[in-house]
């Protein structure tokens, strides 16, 4: 134990662990005796490792599918003016790339960096405000058509009216029909090849539902039919 406490680095504890004693007892011998460590070598400096700096990630941008067409940077190509018609008709980017004609494997792509590019932003622009000047619809014009609609009274719209029932003008309260209905009424009971002078004529013909209610009607109780009616709003 003197020997590797002596002439080794190793730990009081891997020490203590090799002869079945804490390394505590190790100390307490070596204190005892007299024992000393042996120094350190000169020279032997820990060498720190080399870190390779961090490198952005490359962010790979598709071609440019309009290079080489020999137009200047200010003016749009065919394509790009294709596009910028198509992105106009739906917002969409993505299929506004597919109509005009660009590759469909890098059409996200495409109408990302396409919309980034000064000129074919203004194109968008002045085509958004060229559509907004012919239809005349600005968002404080949505707004008000919205408010109008959320806040409209209906009842200026659609109108209920009251007529008299069935019975209410009918021979002792029956029911009264049109001369129409009592007509097909009676070819039904013909067809049954029943007599005519038993035909029940109910409460006669002549029924108008414009006509008020009778408040002497036991059918409704002078209350009539309502009905809705859409208000001529010409």
């Amino acid at each position: 134990m003197a020997i590797a406490f002596c002439t080794t680095r190793q730990s009081a504890r891997d020490i203590g662990t090799a002869h079945g004693i804490s390394h505590t007892a190790v100390q307490k011998h070596a204190k005892a005796k007299g024992w000393t460590r042996p120094e350190k070598k000169p020279g032997l400096v820990p060498v720190k490792k080399k870190t390779r700096p961090e490198v952005a990630p490359v962010v790979e941008t598709p071609p440019d599918e309009d290079a080489g067409e020999g137009q200047s940077s200010a003016a749009l190509t065919t394509r790009q003016q294709r596009f910028v018609d198509e992105y106009l008709v739906d917002l969409n980017g993505t299929q506004a790339a597919i109509r005009a004609g660009y590759s469909p494997k890098t059409v996200a792509e495409q109408s990302y960096h396409l919309l980034r590019r000064p000129h074919i932003a203004s194109a968008v622009a002045a085509g958004q405000a060229a559509l907004q000047n012919r239809t005349q619809v600005t968002a404080a014009r949505v707004v008000q058509e919205i408010a109008l609609i959320a806040f409209a009274d209906p009842r200026e719209l659609v109108g209920t009216k009251v007529g008299c029932c069935w019975h209410c003008w009918g021979t002792n309260f029956l029911r009264q029909r049109t001369q129409v209905q009592r007509d097909t009424d009676f070819e039904l009971w013909r067809k049954k090849a029943k007599p005519d002078e038993v035909f029940d004529e109910e409460g006669g013909t002549g029924f108008n539902p414009h006509l008020p209610p009778n408040p002497e009607c036991i059918e409704c109780c002078g209350d009539g039919l309502s009905r809705d009616v859409i208000k001529d709003t010409r």
